[in-house]
């Protein structure tokens, strides 16, 4: 009898251990800068097509406890007369709240719905800002911005739908002034408990940072803790 109980006791042992074993990581990524085209369009395809679905996804009224907007922009510093370029700048979730901190704010994205969108919307901030406000519709091969007329730059869940990556950010940095801020944000590379694209389809961040440098970017810097679920890249045009 009791040596049958010892064997259950090491049963139950063993089982409890393998339950405990936590799951693989995902899958370790190529570098971006390989992605093709084809990749970011299969990429987007997989976000909602619906228009009113994707706006309810990027105003989602939760959005603002975990993504925090407010804490992000204050990475950017003093914006106050600063021109500033919203990549992919979507339902314009960070451009009026940039707007709003003084800044000249450029909205691009490549979806003409988001840009009339955009133009249809900007009443919600104040009326004496709405002349700070300016879209353009870019295209995966042009950011639609002119040389050297940025202070600043962000993309938002953005980065990772980039095809040929190198070549955007080294396109991007032309339109930068010297010692522009570009600040990129997007989803960790783990399981979250918010809309955010499959594991596979997220760029590592330390890709992004191999590619930040090939493309003429210096004093890069991450941030993964202000966020929970995303970290925070933040670099310096040379």
């Amino acid at each position: 009898m009791l040596r049958i109980c010892s064997l259950l006791i090491i049963l139950v042992g063993f089982y409890s251990c393998q339950e405990s074993v936590p799951p693989p990581p995902p899958p370790v990524m190529a570098s971006d800068s390989t992605v093709t085209p084809e990749d970011a369009e299969q990429k987007a395809a997989a976000l909602p097509q619906d228009f009113e679905s994707l706006v309810s996804t990027y105003e989602n009224v939760e959005r603002e406890e975990w993504q925090k907007p407010e804490q992000v922009i204050d990475f950017l510093g003093d914006l106050d007369g600063k021109v500033v370029a919203d990549i992919g700048a979507g339902s314009g979730y960070f451009s009026y709240r940039m707007l709003n901190r003084g800044a000249r704010v450029i909205a691009t994205d490549i979806d003409e719905r988001f840009i009339m969108w955009l133009d249809d919307h900007v009443d919600i901030v104040r009326e004496e800002l709405q002349q700070n406000f300016e879209t353009r519709l870019a295209t995966p091969s042009d950011n639609a911005l002119k040389k050297e007329e940025l202070d600043a730059a962000i993309m938002i869940n953005t980065i990772s739908y980039i095809p040929q990556r190198q070549k955007y950010l080294r396109d991007l940095s032309t339109s930068m002034k010297s010692g522009a801020i570009l600040l990129l944000v997007d989803y960790k590379s783990q399981r979250v408990p918010v809309p955010a694209p499959d594991l596979k389809d997220r760029s590592v961040v330390g890709m992004i940072e191999k590619d930040m440098l090939a493309s003429g970017f210096s004093n890069i810097s991450v941030d993964d803790c202000t966020l929970d679920f995303q970290w925070i890249l933040m670099a310096e045009k040379k």
